[in-house]
C-alpha cells in the first residue's frame, strides 16, 4: 500500500517525513489490529493482558500503547 516498504519500521521513518502513503499503510495497519483486538474481546467474558510481540511489540514500541510497563 505504502509503494516501498511493508516493514514497520519503515513506515514509521517514512511517515515522520512527510509520506502520506506510509501514514495510510500504518493507520490502515492499525485499524486492522484494533478491529481483530475488538473482536475477540468481544467474544469474551473479559482480558486479562494483550501481548505484542513481533514488529509491534519488540521494534515498535511507540505503538504499544500507554499502559507499557517496560
Amino acid at each position: 500500500m505504502s509503494g516501498t516498504s511493508d516493514d514497520t519500521r519503515d513506515l514509521v521513518r517514512a511517515r515522520a517525513t512527510g509520506d502520506a502513503f506510509a501514514a495510510l499503510a500504518l493507520d490502515t495497519f492499525t485499524l486492522g489490529v484494533r478491529t481483530g483486538v475488538a473482536a475477540v474481546a468481544a467474544s469474551l467474558d473479559r482480558i486479562d493482558g494483550l501481548v505484542c510481540t513481533s514488529e509491534i511489540g519488540e521494534d515498535s514500541r511507540r505503538y504499544a500503547g500507554p499502559w507499557q510497563l517496560a
